[in-house]
């Protein structure tokens, strides 16, 4: 058993009983029949969102972009991609999704840019434009300069640094080569982003979804990383580039000059790989003003090292105690998430799709732990329909996507668009991206007429979420930690408590409710489970 440090009075925001709900713009609905999602489509569906009961709506990059890495290399702030629609629509979005009683949470991509945007342009186009050192620029090794400055491994294959031939120099970029990293270290960069900023949280947007934000601040010198894997030159640069000891600095001034003088408070998440608990713990503490929660990847970068098996859950469920214990014992907060734009379909994943009756039970199965835990809770679109990956229905070229491409490991089986029959409701024309096959048995149309569907139980979810503080703010303690199939735990709250009884085996499992006190069974809605 692990039970989370009870605290005298956890503050309440609006934030922390949020349920957020992630749309894929590319792939959600498409308005206008050229097969690709755009900011109208999402327009359209606001009533089933509203109906579903969400608070917030995260957008992926819309930003002009020149689509190297679907969005996550933004060439204008400023302005909308042609894809997805105009300026005067992200306009009519706001005031719609607003008036319907939800907000709107904007990625920003502000560890790199593209190399289109004119910040680049002008830094690449001589050794003394001021705008050089907006960017990481850095002379190269060897005799004639002509290797990259170390041995950092780019994420999307490759050296982190390539040669430009204005000036023979090399940029530093993490990831593709078309995405150059800013310069963190000049204040005019900063000055930049919270300008940018500023100018959508005046337009109407609730907050942030910050992409990468940990590795904005790089180890001086750029040293070579530690050799990994004695049969390559390039590694992984992580121990370089993780949670640097200005990654709180600039978040503070960020704080300041975008936030803290706002007389409403805006919702701050920032995506953070390889974050550790205690670093999460630095952020999310409100004393440092920096962001209000994290994605960290622990949970989901799990793997077994028993044959047949995904993932361990037993480690899996010790994860999620770690953080809720150590994040709430530091006055932090946590963020739950099991499904995203980079990671497989939850129910694939964690749970099992071999049959339709498991694919239901599993996608309600984790809906109820996603939905009733200490912590903001994140779902991906088509999470409320029990959405499968794509298996191996796809080949290779049917990818769209750069990382897909190169490690042949797709973060696109999750971006399949959310369906409704004919051609999944998505489009009239021809889908930017191949269907899933399964869009004629898992949609939305025949969701909601079904009142036992994985639809429905998301939505009295989330409903139940709303009505009893105890989810959000209440104690929460595993009771079955080291069982390899029961994900059993008690919330409480003052005199109030609530058992959340979860089984991942593929088989009934059967719960003695008396085993963990005396606790009184208002409602139970748990598929394959007696009790």
């Amino acid at each position: 058993m692990m039970r989370a440090p009870v605290l005298s009075k956890i503050s309440q925001a609006w934030w922390k009983s949020a349920v957020v709900y992630q749309i894929y713009p590319r792939s959600f609905k498409d308005s206008n029949g050229d097969g690709i999602g755009d900011i109208n489509g999402i327009r359209q569906k606001i009533p089933y969102l509203k109906d579903l009961g969400v608070d917030v709506i995260w957008l992926s990059p819309i930003y002009k972009s020149p689509q190297v890495d679907n969005g996550y290399d933004i060439s204008d702030y400023y302005d909308i991609s042609k894809d997805f629609g105009t300026m005067n629509d992200m306009d009519a979005l706001l005031s719609e999704v607003h008036s319907s009683g939800m907000k709107v949470l904007m990625d920003l991509v502000v560890n790199h840019t593209s190399d289109q945007h004119e910040w680049f342009l002008e830094s690449a186009a001589s050794k003394t434009n001021p705008k050089r050192d907006w960017y990481i620029w850095h002379k190269g090794s060897g005799v004639n300069g002509d290797q990259p400055p170390n041995n950092w491994r780019a994420a999307f294959q490759g050296s982190a640094w390539t040669r430009h031939p204005a000036t023979s120099e090399y940029y530093l970029h993490l990831f593709a080569i078309q995405q150059p990293d800013l310069n963190w270290k000049n204040p005019e960069v900063r000055a930049a982003v919270f300008k940018l900023m500023n100018f959508w949280l005046d337009r109407g947007v609730d907050g942030f979804r910050m992409d990468v934000i940990n590795y904005i601040d790089k180890e001086d010198g750029f040293p070579n990383a530690p050799i990994t894997d004695s049969r390559e030159f390039l590694q992984s640069p992580r121990i370089h580039i993780t949670d640097k000891p200005r990654v709180t600095d600039y978040l503070r001034e960020m704080y300041e000059k975008v936030f803290e003088w706002r007389p409403e408070v805006k919702m701050t998440v920032g995506e953070c790989p390889d974050s550790t608990i205690e670093s999460a713990s630095q952020y999310t503490n409100p004393a440092n003003k920096n962001l209000q929660m994290i994605f960290h990847f622990q949970h989901v970068s799990l793997r077994s090292k028993i044959p047949g098996k995904s993932y361990d859950f037993v480690e899996f469920k010790k994860i999620w105690a770690n953080w809720d214990a150590k994040l709430n014992a530091n006055n932090g907060w946590n963020s739950i998430y099991f499904s995203n734009h980079d990671s497989p379909r939850t129910t694939s994943r964690f749970g099992s799709d071999k049959t339709e009756a498991l694919r239901s039970a599993s996608a309600k199965c984790f809906g109820t732990a996603l939905l009733t835990h200490r912590a903001t809770a994140y779902m991906y679109q088509g999470e409320e329909l029990g959405m499968v990956n794509i298996g191996d229905k796809f080949n290779i070229e049917d990818y769209q996507d750069i990382s897909t491409v190169n490690q042949q490991i797709s973060r696109f089986a999750p971006t399949t668009r959310l369906r409704c029959p004919p051609n999944g409701g998505f489009t009239t024309g021809k889908p930017w991206l191949k269907m899933n096959p399964t869009y004629q048995t898992i949609n939305a149309e025949l969701q909601l007429s079904d009142p036992d569907s994985v639809f429905h139980h998301f939505k009295a979810l989330i409903e139940l979420r709303k009505q009893h503080e105890i989810i959000t703010y209440g104690d929460y303690t595993v009771l079955t930690l080291e069982h390899p199939t029961l994900w059993v735990y008690l919330r409480r709250l003052d005199d109030e408590a609530l058992l959340v009884v979860c089984n991942v085996s593929e088989e009934d499992g059967t719960v003695i409710v008396g085993e963990w006190g005396d606790v009184e069974v208002v409602a139970i809605r748990v598929s394959n489970m007696v009790i």
